[in-house]
């Protein structure tokens, strides 16, 4: 018998020990400052769902704060035509989901995600999920060998492999000799989120041709936190090796905290053995790359409907076996990295696409400038006007996902 997230409950009693062991494992490894991980978790990292007093208070707060605002946005649209978004409903939701995340700060509930997929999506699928068909697996955990953090264990997790007509195998299927596979890690704040919650992966899925694998991972609720979800990452990289993909014919793809999870599994890999075959190349979403969020950008409370104070608490959530010290060094927050931390990239083609208004644009800077200084060939998409994740979100303006789309075909090309 497991408990929501995975993990057997024999384990549960004893996972605080192990992910505190992971992450000094990790500090050490990485950064040498053993001091920077808690002896015990931060007290103050939210876990799991509040009170439901207080949950029910912050939805009732978040309603009659939406009521009172839907006036005023619709005299803010029509007077000053704000520019990135599709519809005036599209701005109205942007909206909303900002002002819902001033007031309604509960996490997301302790369950297992995959049951709330359907009930999550964003927008209409529109015969997508017709066009693509959808394979449901079972990972295995990782093997020890490939661990990155012994002491958490692996566990068995869904994943979803998509393929269209067009692809020259379906499903599962063994790979073709040289063909090409996008892995998938979605966003949600490493507290939320699902593969196919959203028509994201389905859409890239037809347009590249490409088959589209899809892992859970832990959230970082309950005990869980960084690394587990860098450990179920290796596990998802270990099962496309066993289909005989070739570790140079594959793409991590990540948004917001996947783009982050892209970043950090791939770093953790060269630093762990750097003769490996590292992935073929790298797509990023408005990849999160700074988990301090001390960018000036994150000030841009009036554009982007990501919150300050709400995503800090995602944050610390994440990373409640480690000190603040170790938060502003990689690779937790890769924006801090040293000149040639990203030279293990210099062999592959990288895409990064992110919106001119968004709360992690300037992070997002930052990291592309170090990669190009360490002669990485990053290729960039900025959205005009774009907010966070704007090839994902239903209030988008078309060209967003159609730019992203471009830029993930060309590093397949140059794979």
């Amino acid at each position: 018998m497991s408990q929501p997230n995975g993990v057997p409950n024999g384990k549960r009693r004893t996972l605080g020990a192990e992910y505190k062991a992971a992450a000094a494992g990790q500090v050490a490894a990485l950064t040498g400052l053993l001091d920077h991980v808690r002896a015990t978790p931060d007290a103050g990292a939210r876990q799991g769902e509040p009170n439901r007093w207080v949950a029910l208070a912050g939805l009732l707060a978040s309603f009659f704060l939406a009521t009172a605002a839907v006036p005023l946005l619709a005299a803010r649209y029509f007077l000053r035509r704000p520019e990135g978004f599709n519809s005036f409903p599209g701005y109205v939701l942007c909206r909303l989901i900002c002002l819902t995340l001033v007031t309604h700060r509960a996490m997301p509930p302790v369950e297992d995600q995959r049951k709330r997929a359907r009930a999550l999506q964003l927008l209409p699928f529109r015969g997508l999920d017709r066009l693509i068909q959808v394979t449901n697996v079972t990972i295995p955990p990782v093997s020890s060998e490939r661990r990155p953090a012994p002491e958490v264990p692996g566990i068995q997790l869904p994943g979803y492999m998509l393929s269209s007509g067009s692809t020259r195998r379906q499903g599962v299927e063994r790979a073709a000799p040289g063909e090409k596979l996008i892995l998938y890690f979605h966003g949600g704040g490493y507290v939320d989120g699902h593969p196919l919650s959203h028509t994201f992966a389905y859409k890239i899925a037809r347009d590249t041709s490409t088959r589209v694998f899809g892992p859970t991972y832990r959230k970082v609720l309950g005990n869980d936190a960084l690394p587990g979800p860098l450990v179920d990452a290796y596990a998802a990289w270990e099962y496309v090796l066993s289909l005989g993909f070739a570790p140079h014919d594959i793409v991590l793809m990540g948004d917001s905290a996947g783009g982050h999870l892209s970043l950090e599994a791939h770093r953790t890999e060269s630093d762990a053995d750097p003769a490996s075959q590292l992935p073929g190349g790298l797509a990023l979403c408005s990849p999160w790359c700074d988990l301090t969020l001390s960018a000036a950008s994150w000030s841009l409370f009036n554009r982007d409907f990501i919150v300050r104070h709400y995503v800090r608490h995602l944050s610390r959530a994440c990373l409640r076996y480690y000190t603040e010290a170790a938060w502003y060094a990689t690779p937790l927050s890769p924006v801090f990295a040293p000149e040639g931390y990203w030279r293990p990239f210099a062999h592959m083609p990288v895409f990064v696409s992110y919106g001119q208004d968004e709360a992690l644009a300037d992070e997002d800077k930052v990291v592309i400038a170090a990669m190009r200084r360490d002669g990485v060939d990053v290729r960039v998409f900025e959205e005009p006007h774009g907010l966070h994740v704007g090839p994902i979100t239903p209030w988008s303006l078309p060209s967003a996902y159609e730019g992203f789309a471009k830029g993930v075909v060309g590093v397949l090309a140059d794979l």
